[in-house]
């Protein structure tokens, strides 16, 4: 626990472990990446060999679509507020979350490499985050207020291939071709009965 240190930024996420126990684990800094993504460069550390004992940085942006690039997890929690007017008020967070794991090239043969696992999270207000950032809408809910700032809700929305809302939509790494058809589902959820 001690090897990690994250940093929870306005626009970022910098992660960094001691490149040392990387090393006598029997690694090297290419073979650790964010949350097993080995195919992409932007989910693997660099080496900062200028302080010491040198570490291995890894950064992630949390103000575009790319937050989830790396195989990041959004996850959506809600707290009921507190006093008078906690039927109004509902505390909503998002938190950023993952590992950075050692990758052994040597699939399927018996290694005495010993596998490193770091566990990061990031926890920002929700308002924080939909106002800063573009939001990932694959199953992620939002968050909404109106402009006299008394009404909360949360909503969820959800994509569909068919207008029945029953066949839900994949989008490929490629994208989608033009004029495909999209049904979107919004639904209000947590209403209280005012």
């Amino acid at each position: 626990n001690n090897d990690i240190t994250v940093t929870c930024g306005t626009q970022d996420v910098q992660l960094s472990i001691f490149l040392c126990p990387i090393y006598f684990a029997g690694y090297n800094e290419e073979q650790v990446v964010l949350n097993k993504i080995v195919e992409d460069p932007k989910c693997k550390g660099t080496v900062d060999a200028s302080i010491s004992p040198p570490v291995l940085r890894f950064s992630f942006p949390i103000s575009d679509i790319n937050s989830t690039s790396c195989g990041n997890k959004l996850l959506i929690t809600s707290n009921e507020g507190t006093g008078a007017f906690k039927d109004f008020s509902n505390i909503q967070s998002v938190e950023v979350s993952g590992t950075i794991e050692t990758n052994d090239p040597i699939a399927n043969v018996i290694t005495y490499n010993q596998e490193l696992l770091y566990m990061y999270s990031c926890s920002y207000p929700l308002e924080y985050f939909i106002n800063d950032t573009r939001v990932d809408v694959a199953g992620v809910s939002i968050a909404m207020k109106d402009n006299n700032g008394t009404f909360r809700s949360t909503l969820t929305l959800q994509l569909y291939n068919d207008a029945e809302y029953s066949s839900a939509l994949i989008i490929p790494g490629s994208g989608l071709t033009l004029k495909t058809k999209i049904y979107v589902e919004v639904k209000a959820v947590n209403l209280t009965n005012k």
